[in-house]
């Protein structure tokens, strides 16, 4: 009767304890999950809340005329402008370092850069440079 009576309250305890294990183990996971699908909704507020506040890019016209229009907002010598298929090819006899990365941030709103070279020879910055930039490319 008494060794019964321990096997009873063995398995008890056994099948107390392994009710408790599992319990702690089903929290642990469940906390995991819970702080994964916060986090993945936090990612897809954010997202959100981006797609709500991004400025539409307004592109302008690239024309001649505009092109030498920024050149002259800038104070830069133009050597000379020449039309290529879909864009212009741009050669600018100095063009100072400070003004040079808004010079280039000012050109591609016009359109896309497809190349830039900028040579120095003087070593007092600045730049024999030409530029092509040809009209942007709409087939999304």
């Amino acid at each position: 009767m008494i060794e019964n009576f321990l096997k009873r309250k063995f398995l008890i305890a056994t099948y107390v304890t392994f009710l408790l294990l599992l319990t702690v183990f089903l929290i642990k996971n469940f906390y995991q999950t819970k702080v994964s699908i916060i986090g993945l909704h936090n990612e897809y507020k954010r997202f959100l809340f981006l797609l709500e506040n991004v400025k539409i890019y307004q592109q302008k016209p690239l024309t001649e005329k505009n092109l030498k229009f920024v050149i002259q907002k800038f104070g830069l010598s133009l050597e000379k402008i020449e039309k290529i298929p879909n864009g212009f090819k741009i050669v600018i006899k100095t063009l100072p370092a400070d003004k040079f990365l808004k010079f280039i941030h000012t050109l591609e709103k016009y359109g896309t850069i497809e190349k830039i070279q900028a040579i120095d020879n003087t070593g007092q910055g600045k730049f024999h440079t030409e530029i092509l930039i040809k009209t942007f490319n709409n087939s999304f």
